[in-house]
């Protein structure tokens, strides 16, 4: 057996790919290393695939480190779109298709002509919550604050703000509130999500609610706020920034029994002197409201 079918048959074996595929770039360097991802990736049989695509993310991530201002060129991240473009979301392999997905979210930002992202948007609808997470993850990020509610990235997202996976609805509603793209649409997801889901995507949906002055977040916040362990997105991110009379006794109840000492509380994501700071800021605002 040549090294080439030694490399191969232990990433195709690895229980953890990424840290064989990790080795085997060390071992051979980036040259080798691509020529291998190059003649891998041109195979029929899905595990040879897999091992073409774990090893272009590990030139990736080596670039990375070794040039953290730079990153990979324009080479590499040419071959990465073509050898994970041309998986199909369709494909029965869940794994080839998430390392697909994974290798279009890792060269999204670089690629200038915006064909990974084009590509990467392929799997949102895919049946694997990981896969999808990958195209919440780099939408959310790359969405620029002067997108249309028309553009393809933007209805996405929307769409994932409805997805079944909890992380994807994550990324999907905290993209909303790094972002100011309005619509009729999107304010009526985000209501929906706002009161129907889990911490942080809950709260986050609030908070692009009450950055958007959708005073509809109000009575959902009143809500939130009457439990001792309201997230403290509901009280920075929706009751400071959208101040409303009506919420003031929930908030000066929360100050009465020491909501900012309770920092171990899943969803606070500040320490209790910032949680107490945004509590009595949002009193303020709702005393002047």
């Amino acid at each position: 057996m040549d090294p080439a079918e030694t490399h191969l048959t232990r990433l195709v074996e690895a229980d953890e790919p990424n840290a064989v595929a990790a080795e085997v770039r060390a071992a051979v360097g980036e040259r080798a290393a691509l020529e291998l991802a190059v003649s891998w990736g041109r195979a029929s049989d899905p595990d040879v695939r897999c091992a073409a695509l774990d090893l272009l993310v590990a030139v990736l991530d080596a670039a990375w480190e070794a040039s953290p201002d730079v990153g990979p060129d324009a080479g590499t991240i040419r071959l990465v779109v073509e050898q994970a473009g041309s998986v199909s979301p369709d494909d029965e392999d869940e794994y080839l298709r998430w390392i697909a997905a994974r290798a279009l979210r890792l060269v999204a930002e670089l690629d200038e002509d915006g064909r990974a992202i084009e590509l990467l948007m392929r799997f949102a609808d895919d049946e694997d919550g990981d896969v999808r997470l990958q195209v919440s993850y780099t939408l959310a990020f790359s969405l620029g604050d002067d997108a249309a509610p028309d553009d393809p990235a933007a209805e996405v997202l929307v769409r994932l703000l409805n997805d079944p996976d909890t992380d994807v609805r994550d990324f999907a509603s905290f993209a909303f509130t790094i972002c100011s793209m309005d619509s009729p649409v999107i304010r009526a997801e985000l209501l929906t999500l706002c009161a129907t889901t889990e911490e942080p995507a809950a709260g986050q949906a609030g908070a692009a609610l009450a950055d958007r002055g959708d005073v509809r977040v109000i009575p959902v916040a009143l809500s939130k706020l009457a439990h001792d362990d309201v997230a403290d997105l509901w009280v920075y991110g929706v009751a400071r920034p959208l101040p409303d009379r009506a919420l003031l006794p929930a908030l000066l109840r929360l100050r009465e029994g020491g909501w900012a000492d309770r920092a171990d509380v899943p969803g606070l994501t500040s320490g209790r002197t910032q949680l107490q700071e945004m509590l009595d800021d949002a009193i303020t605002a709702a005393r002047t409201a």
